[in-house]
């Protein structure tokens, strides 16, 4: 997966309207943290907690935690 379509992704989970990018700041509820926690597992294969998604505040944070190299 290449970063525009995790933005795309995260995008979606999150039923954001607006495009996103990498500085976007980004509100998470519970259901798209658990929704986030899934896709990073079945997607990246990344075990997340629910703590993690909780301190994560922009796009980039995300990538951060999948890991850039992960991201063609």
């Amino acid at each position: 997966m290449n970063k525009q379509d995790f933005i795309l992704e995260v995008q979606d989970i999150l039923l954001v309207e607006e495009s996103l990018n990498e500085d976007s700041v980004i509100i998470i509820d519970s259901m798209a943290n658990l929704l986030l926690i899934a896709f990073l597992d079945d997607s990246f294969g990344k075990t997340v907690d629910s703590e993690t998604i909780g301190k994560v505040n922009t796009v980039s944070d995300l990538i951060e935690i999948v890991g850039v190299e992960n991201l063609n």
